[in-house]
Parts: C-alpha cells; sequence; structure tokens
C-alpha cells in the first residue's frame, strides 16, 4: 500500500502556510459573524434558500455549518505537513504533586467567585426588570404621518397596515419553532417607493375594532391600525428586512418596530438573567462537589 503523500517543506514556507492559515480562520471567522448577525453574504444566500425550499431559517445550523467549512482546510494541513519525524521533541517534565495541589486548589477558589459573581449579575437584573414590570405605562397617541416629530417609547400607534407586504418568519432554535409576524405601517397618504419607517409587530393573527374583523393575511387590503405598545428603533430582524427589500419594500434610514407585547420592556432583562442565574448555581455545585471530592480524597490518603 502506497502511503499519502506529505510536502515536506522549509520553514520559512511551513511559516508562511501557517500566516495564512491563520488569516483564513480569524478572517473567517469575524466575516461568518459579522454575516450571521447581519444577514449578509453567503449566510444570506444560504438563509434565503432555507425559506424559499425547506420553510424555516434555520440560524444555528447554518452557522454550525460555516464553522465547519473553516474547519475544513486544517484537516487537510494535518495530512500535508504532518511534521518532521527528525524535529527534536523536548519532554516535559511531569508535574510534581505540590504543583498539582496548588493548581487545584486554585480552581477551588476561583469557581465559587464565578458562580456568585453570575448570580449576583441574574439577580440584579431581575430585580430591574421587576422594577420595569411594576411601573405603570402610560401610551401617547401618534401617528405614523407625522415624518418630522420624533415618537414616545411608549405609544399608540396609529397608521395604514399594508398587508400586501407581510411577511411570517419561522425561527427554529434547539428544535423549537417560533413564528414571528411582521408588516409595514403607513400614513394614509402612501404610495410604492416611498420609503417605510415604521413596521409592527402583532401578536394576534387577526385586528378587532368596531369596524369588524380584519385577519393579517397578504388577501386582505390595507386598513387602518391603532395599537398600543413599545417602540424600538432598528429592531427588525436582518432576515426579515431582506424580505420587505426583496419584495420591493424601501426601508427608511430609521426604521421603528413596535412591539405589542405588554411585557416588551422588561423581557430583556429576564433573558439575560436566566442564563446567568442557571450558570451561577451549575458553577456553586460543581465548587461544592470539587471541594467534596477533595476533601475525600484527603482523608483517603490521611487513612492509609
Amino acid at each position: 500500500m502506497a502511503e499519502g503523500r506529505t510536502l515536506n517543506l522549509s520553514k520559512g514556507a511551513r511559516l508562511v502556510v501557517a500566516t495564512l492559515f491563520m488569516g483564513w480562520m480569524f478572517g473567517g471567522t469575524a466575516y461568518l459573524l459579522y454575516c450571521a448577525f447581519a444577514f449578509a453574504g453567503l449566510v444570506r444566500w444560504v438563509g434565503e434558500w432555507e425559506m424559499a425550499h425547506l420553510g424555516d431559517y434555520f440560524w444555528g445550523a447554518t452557522f454550525i455549518a460555516g464553522i465547519a467549512v473553516l474547519i475544513l482546510p486544517a484537516v487537510a494541513l494535518v495530512k500535508l505537513f504532518p511534521g518532521s519525524a527528525n524535529s527534536p521533541v523536548t519532554p516535559r517534565p511531569a508535574p510534581t504533586r505540590a504543583e498539582l495541589q496548588a493548581g487545584a486548589a486554585r480552581v477551588r477558589r476561583v469557581l465559587p467567585w464565578i458562580g456568585l459573581a453570575a448570580l449576583a449579575i441574574a439577580l440584579i437584573l431581575g430585580f430591574i426588570g421587576y422594577q420595569e414590570s411594576s411601573e405603570s405605562v402610560v401610551y401617547e397617541p401618534f401617528d405614523v404621518s407625522r415624518t418630522t416629530a420624533e415618537p414616545p417609547k411608549h405609544v399608540e400607534l396609529t397608521g395604514i397596515a399594508q398587508t400586501g407586504f407581510i411577511i411570517r418568519y419561522r425561527e427554529t432554535i434547539n428544535g423549537h419553532t417560533t413564528e414571528h409576524t411582521y408588516l409595514p405601517l403607513t400614513a394614509p397618504g402612501w404610495r410604492m417607493g416611498d420609503p417605510v419607517a415604521y413596521f409592527i409587530q402583532p401578536t394576534s393573527p387577526t385586528y378587532v375594532d368596531n369596524g369588524g374583523i380584519f385577519p393579517f393575511d397578504s388577501r386582505t387590503p390595507p386598513f387602518a391600525v391603532k395599537f398600543k405598545g413599545t417602540l424600538f428603533r432598528n429592531d427588525l430582524p436582518a432576515v426579515v428586512s431582506a424580505g420587505f427589500e426583496n419584495g420591493g419594500l424601501k426601508m427608511a434610514p430609521a426604521v421603528r418596530v413596535l412591539d405589542t407585547r405588554s411585557d416588551a420592556d422588561e423581557e430583556i432583562y429576564f433573558l439575560i438573567a436566566t442564563p446567568f442565574g442557571i450558570a451561577g448555581l451549575l458553577f456553586l455545585v460543581l465548587a461544592a462537589f470539587t471541594r467534596l471530592f477533595f476533601r475525600r480524597a484527603a482523608s483517603a490518603r490521611l487513612a492509609h
């Protein structure tokens, strides 16, 4: 059997190859992160293909596939440049028992502090979220036709729901699929080609007022709506923004999204506090088990 071919390069050539590989990894990772969070470049192309053929945009799977593509050249480099068998190898001395014990002691001291810090962050964010949820909110009326006025954050927004541009965006994370609905909100005299600055994210598939029941559907003609909610600046997901642009909608330089959920303000605090709290508890449990393990190990040594 013939062995696989390898390339024997000089030290300088290997340094050039290593530099190019590191540039590929760091540059590719930066590009992948930008594309993933801005929904641009190759990630946008893959995401649009997924939505067109699979019905969903699988953010996690797409990102992992991108990481795999970045790592693939490493396999080829290992096979082509396995290293010289004649290169001298200087063995490292094995760590002494005292060094191992000192390292273990440092780990035992650090783990509880990490856990306590994470729990402190979770408690602070949870308290802020609770305070936000306890405050009374006043919704100020605002019409989207007032193009020069600055809208309030908590607003009763009035405009025309352009149902012909509705986008339903399904996001799959860890096997759980959530559907989000977005549609433009314009002034009564809006015409195709005019920039759109306001978008709404309704939580119900229909709109009900004194005039009747209007479903949020592309077959429903545009109709007037009035919604209470929280305005977030430039909060339109990149994949949704790309969908509007592909549909011929002209986006304003700064867009605002009306979130009609009552807990939209404080949700971010609890979303961040939850993983910090879980991580803090895990670190404290790990610290307790580590301390217990070393105490039993020390007792066992004394018994012998």
